[in-house]
């Protein structure tokens, strides 16, 4: 069968980045079919050459993207206007700004699925795998697999980087137009199969769980040398807390930075180290540090390689990773690879993910995150939490990532066959 992925995404995903790594490291080892990659990411291009037949297109996403900025500035470059100024011809600016965007935004869209459908006539593609959320799936006349991380935009739509902006709207018109129509639908988690159910009424049996994996590129074992040089390059601390998040709202840094200071109080002294892009929370998180008297105690690291991130795992005193969005994220497998012990949010879905090889805190509550860091300087605890982690691992490998992957191209490719359906 021939198939074709689409990897659109860039390091700074974080999380949605890693989980499609995971399908390119399962997908070249399945030689039964031949598989096509198309990505705007020149290193994934570089990077898969070899392994699969790759269609780069970098260079043309970022003409669109250029393209669409431009029209982006031009809608905003009318004179802002303040509150009591605001009238009918304000309000007509505002709007004509807006259809300007959303007619880009079309245009682009339009532009790359006329191009995508030739190309896939051009290579016979009878399948398009999404390992990450597109409005192309829906647009595209060809069978296709469609992922969703999470449905966070319904369950928590309190937090601006799910609902401002229109973002609400843009991810309640891509699932509600992509689910429906998918061939199949791959979830994180049976509680992220349970929320496409519930919330938009899709047949279960086209849903399939594709649970998380820790990365490729970590590795347990890592010289002192190695470590070294990363603990300088750095400057870091002796012992700290990490958490390896991009600074969204929700990733709830601000909670940690309470609890050290609630502990520098007590004349208990906590460093936290953080890394990530930054989303629009660094600047109102420092000036929280500041205001609690421990920005000396909060390192910024920014965005780190693949390299490092082994080493700034072990050699920290814990994961703690207090977020109010799942059902389930991928640092928690880091940790309990890297002999991490984790900390992290009592929640729905992440609770089935962690098990007992975590502590779970109330995310709203600094008094809780405080006291469970004490806890982490028990030895034996910390023994425990490291050894239910790798049997969590051990439930769920990159073998059974690639059983189950195989069983649904299976099963599309029996329905294909008994079909009169051409592609």
């Amino acid at each position: 069968m021939k198939i074709c992925l689409f990897f659109l995404s860039e390091p700074s995903s974080g999380g949605a980045y890693q989980y499609q790594l995971t399908f390119l490291e399962v997908l070249k080892k399945l030689k039964k079919h031949e598989i096509s990659v198309i990505t705007t990411n020149r290193q994934i291009a570089d990077i898969y050459r070899n392994d699969f037949q790759i269609l780069n297109f970098s260079f043309y996403s970022q003409l669109l993207t250029n393209v669409s900025s431009i029209f982006r500035r031009i809608s905003q470059s009318k004179k802002a206007v303040s509150f009591s100024e605001y009238d009918d011809a304000a309000e007509k600016d505002v709007k004509s700004s807006r259809d300007l965007i959303n007619k880009a935004s079309t245009l682009k869209l339009k532009i790359n699925c006329h191009l995508l459908h030739i190309l896939m006539k051009i290579y016979k593609i009878e399948l398009i795998i999404y390992p990450s959320p597109s409005d192309i799936s829906f647009n595209l006349n060809i069978p296709y697999i469609f992922t969703v991380y999470d449905l966070q935009h319904r369950i928590n739509p309190q937090f601006p980087e799910v609902s401002k902006n229109g973002e609400f709207e843009i991810r309640e018109y891509l699932y509600s137009n992509a689910l429906p129509k998918a061939s199949a639908i791959i979830a994180d988690s049976q509680v992220g199969k349970e929320d496409i159910i519930n919330l938009y009424n899709i047949n279960p049996d086209k849903i399939f769980v594709l649970q998380y994996l820790p990365p490729i590129y970590l590795r347990n074992k890592i010289t002192s040398d190695e470590s070294n040089k990363v603990r300088k390059k750095y400057d870091l601390p002796s012992e700290y807390i990490f958490y390896p998040a991009n600074f969204w709202l929700h990733k709830n840094h601000q909670l940690i930075i309470k609890a050290i200071e609630i502990l520098k109080k007590r004349n208990v002294y906590i460093n936290a180290v953080f890394t990530g892009s930054n989303h629009g929370e660094y600047k109102n998180l420092m000036e929280l540090a500041r205001k609690l008297n421990v920005s000396a105690q909060i390192y910024y690291i920014g965005r780190v390689n693949n390299e490092e991130m082994s080493a700034l795992y072990k050699l920290s005193f814990g994961l703690v990773m207090p977020t109010f969005f799942g059902p389930s994220n991928i640092p928690y497998l880091e940790a309990f690879y890297l002999d991490c012990p984790v900390i992290t949010s009592n929640l729905r879905g992440i609770r089935d993910q962690v098990q007992d090889a975590a502590l779970l805190i109330d995310p709203e509550s600094p008094e809780d995150l405080a006291s469970t860091i004490l806890q982490l300087k028990d030895k034996k605890l910390r023994e425990t939490l490291i050894n239910n982690g790798h049997k969590i691992l051990g439930n769920w490998t990159y073998d059974d990532f690639s059983t189950e992957l195989t069983r649904i191209l299976e099963k599309f490719e029996f329905k294909l066959k008994n079909s009169n359906v051409k592609i």
